[in-house]
């Protein structure tokens, strides 16, 4: 039986509202994607139900060596989708590590935090950013959909795989 080989990320490229930040950004945490349950417990039941109530918040960081003063200015626009990201980044297997596939994760949102950071005689500041709410979602693994969010028009696809269409087709939308 073949052993399925870890992969291994070698570098990421981002981009924030069509500007590159290579050799800037140093470290990019992807959203958390869950399910956001209500436990229901009847009488006479021994047990809790959990229903579905759609997707718990996305938020990502994103952190730099620079002060990045168009990213700050961010922070001040109120409109959820104010911020287009992409991500891209190369993966590769320790058999091949000349080889590789890429990763690309699509953004829009809204810059809604900028952490604090200190500043000392020598050193780099690494400044934290947050990224929520998340409203659009897209995460291509070597061509394949892994996920699609999309908050305004209701739709969430894993794999390809609507998981809101029946619930979009009762509702009229």
């Amino acid at each position: 039986m073949p052993l399925r080989r870890a992969r291994h990320y070698k570098d990421f490229h981002i981009f924030i509202n069509g500007i590159g930040y290579a050799g800037i950004a140093t470290e990019v945490t992807l959203p958390e994607i869950a399910e956001k349950t209500s436990d229901h417990r009847g009488a006479g039941m021994g047990y809790n139900l959990q229903f579905k109530q759609g997707l718990e918040d996305l938020e990502m960081t994103i952190k730099t060596k620079d002060a990045a003063p168009e990213l700050s200015a961010l922070t001040a626009k109120h409109d959820a989708q104010a911020t287009s990201i992409i991500l891209y980044a190369h993966t590769s297997t320790d058999e091949s590590p000349n080889s590789g596939q890429n990763l690309t994760v699509t953004f829009q949102g809204s810059i809604s935090k900028r952490g604090s950071f200190s500043l000392k005689s020598g050193e780099e500041p690494e400044i934290e950013f947050t990224v929520k709410p998340i409203i659009v979602y897209t995460e291509v693994y070597d061509g394949r959909e892994l996920y699609h969010i999309d908050l305004m028009s209701t739709k969430y696809r894993v794999d390809g795989v609507d998981q809101w269409a029946q619930m979009r087709a009762n509702l009229r939308l």
